[in-house]
């Protein structure tokens, strides 16, 4: 009985939890919408960055060409968009975390609403941990789910695409011969996701065993 509780468990965590996550952000789209943009906004600058550099050591470091007014503009080019990352990196981390946080407050007033409604057999039967747990320490994983995860999956998603891009501008060959490694680095994320998952779950439970 207990297998098969497992078994569903792991099957709803792997199947629905991240879609039913995903819901609670319907009421902050505007929020979302703007925190997305302040990210691509700042990965693109992230992406520019090294093409300045590019520019500057094919241009004038190698043919030890240095006429002042281009490079001037390289250097002032390069500054700002350091300073654009910096500013819109900022920006949107304060917006994910804004959203997440008024997230986790309604997901833990749903709980805790749902936990008042439940009866005396219940809490007989659970732990005080495992309610505690769920409460306050799931609910601040799901918190690191949205400021962390979330964002750190889409900008890392548009540099691959600009990197990509990039490449193919710069050297057909090369871009292709990295495009073949694609599947065997997603062959590895696939495995260290499988592995992690379990050694998370198993620490999720230990966490719950302690404020018992």
């Amino acid at each position: 009985m207990k297998e098969d509780l497992s078994r569903n468990q792991e099957k709803l965590s792997g199947n629905h939890v991240m879609l039913r996550l995903m819901t609670y952000l319907k009421n902050f789209k505007q929020s979302m919408s703007i925190a997305f943009v302040l990210l691509i906004i700042a990965t693109t600058a992230d992406v520019l960055g090294p093409i300045v550099m590019k520019i500057f050591i094919d241009n004038y470091l190698t043919p030890r060409h240095f006429p002042w007014q281009p490079l001037t503009l390289l250097a002032a080019g390069f500054i700002v968009l350091f300073a654009v990352s910096a500013v819109f990196h900022y920006l949107q981390a304060l917006s994910f975390q804004k959203i997440a946080l008024n997230v986790i407050q309604k997901m833990r007033v749903e709980v805790f609403s749902k936990v008042q409604r439940l009866g005396l057999t219940f809490f007989d039967q659970t732990p005080g941990g495992s309610l505690v747990s769920r409460i306050t320490n799931d609910t601040e994983a799901i918190k690191d789910l949205y400021v962390s995860v979330l964002s750190t999956f889409v900008s890392s998603g548009i540099m691959i695409i600009g990197i990509f891009i990039g490449m193919f501008f710069l050297d057909v060959r090369l871009a292709l011969i990295c495009l073949i490694l694609m599947p065997f680095i997603l062959i590895l994320m696939w495995a260290y996701r499988k592995f992690s998952s379990k050694v998370y779950r198993v620490t999720r439970v230990k966490l719950s065993q302690l404020n018992v």
